[in-house]
């Protein structure tokens, strides 16, 4: 199977089915039909996947449960994962991402301000078309793009380094192995 899609009145999803699915949405990916009505779904990640494209979008403020345990790093696309997104607070700053994630409207509409300047984003050197768009995420608080910062500190480690860091008060950068401050 490839593509699972829970439209309708579902109020809450029990278990994930272990059919192999590739994608689960948890709404019609076009954002015509959605689950207005879901409060929770399982706390374990649905098995196998390899795609969260527009899972959470549309969810509203009666979506209840929290995906920041879930493991990110094998997922390749991440494309409008929560946009128009309104449900409870998903603290996403530590994720681990794929190397070759797509991100293309991941945050689009996004109801929450999030900090995701310690995203590892080295082969995403720029901002993936309309990631956080109409969002409430803060310019300061999105990823380096093309960077890999250490977590927890101002420094950044690769060539594409962002001056900035993770953008707050007077960041040091390390490029090449030199230091240089904002």
């Amino acid at each position: 199977y490839e593509e699972l899609s829970f439209i309708g009145n579902v109020g809450k999803v029990v278990s994930w089915p272990t059919h192999g699915f590739k994608t689960i949405r948890l709404a019609a990916e076009d954002g015509s039909e959605m689950l207005t009505a879901l409060t929770s779904i399982p706390s374990a990640r649905p098995p196998n996947l390899e795609s969260l494209s527009a899972m959470f979008a549309n969810l509203g403020p009666q979506f209840i449960t929290t995906v920041d345990h879930w493991d990110f790093s094998d997922i390749v696309d991440l494309s409008g994962a929560f946009s128009s997104y309104t449900g409870i607070y998903q603290n996403l700053e530590h994720i681990q991402l794929h190397p070759h994630v797509k991100l293309g409207y991941m945050f689009a509409g996004y109801g929450h301000d999030v900090d995701l300047t310690e995203w590892c984003v080295t082969s995403t050197t720029e901002e993936p078309y309309g990631f956080a768009d109409n969002s409430k995420i803060g310019k300061y608080n999105l990823p380096a793009w093309g960077t890999c910062p250490v977590p927890g500190s101002t420094n950044v480690s690769t060539p594409y380094a962002h001056l900035g860091g993770n953008r707050q008060n007077s960041p040091t950068v390390t490029i090449y192995g030199s230091e240089e401050a904002n």
